[in-house]
């Protein structure tokens, strides 16, 4: 089974689980999302992202040159809290 076909049928699972009313929320929030054009502007495979500086959990600044310099930098990016 593909990538795709998995994805696709956690999808089909997730929607049967789900309330109506809810998928409907969801399904309005991605058309809104893609009209946005947000999407366009978003980094794409072999981009580079922007170098940046943010601060630690220990309230020291790290930034992301500084990362780099020890080897392969992988970033994370969480929404927060639903």
């Amino acid at each position: 089974m593909t990538l795709q076909e998995r994805l696709d049928a956690h999808k089909s699972d997730f929607l049967t689980k789900v309330a109506p009313k809810v998928v409907q929320i969801m399904q309005q929030a991605t058309r809104d999302l893609e009209d946005s054009g947000l999407a366009g502007k978003a980094l794409g495979v072999g981009d580079h992202f922007p170098a940046f500086e943010l601060p630690s959990h220990r309230g020291t600044s790290v930034r992301s040159q500084d990362l780099l310099d020890q080897g392969p930098l992988v970033a994370t990016v969480y929404r927060g809290v639903w």
